[in-house]
């Protein structure tokens, strides 16, 4: 039983592989051309008499377009961070984070100054709330 289930198996898997090969069609044969093997001698033939120069116009052109799609489909990146921060100073006439981003910029100074380095081992500060916490990084 098993025998006759694998060989219907094998049978149905050769059937459908078979049908679809079969049932494409020669493109050359229906258009009634020459197929593409045939025409490489006639190519062949010709020769090359002179590598033609890109004239300064193509190139101009060319740079143009590349300006043209640089500039309608590199969307420009938008730090959203200064947006907000500039439509808070329009809106209060001052720089309303300034003492946010000068807290920041002292820790960030800080933790570069304490920084520690064993072997392949990397430590650095982590400011948190009333504690410091150096996180170690391992690169292999």
């Amino acid at each position: 039983m098993r025998g006759k289930a694998e060989s219907l198996m094998i049978a149905g898997l050769v059937i459908s592989f078979a049908v679809p090969l079969y049932a494409q069609s020669i493109p050359f044969i229906q258009n009634k051309q020459e197929p593409p093997c045939l025409a490489l001698p006639a190519l062949a033939s010709k020769q090359i008499t002179s590598i033609e120069q890109p004239s300064a116009k193509t190139i101009e052109e060319e740079k143009t377009s590349k300006k043209i799609f640089k500039h309608l489909y590199n969307i420009p990146r938008i730090d959203e961070k200064k947006e907000i921060r500039a439509k808070w100073t329009e809106a209060f006439r001052t720089d309303v984070w300034s003492p946010y981003y000068k807290a920041k910029e002292v820790e960030g100074k800080v933790c570069d100054k304490f920084k520690v380095q064993v072997f392949s081992i990397k430590g650095r500060p982590q400011l948190e709330d009333d504690r410091v916490s150096y996180i170690f990084k391992a690169s292999f």
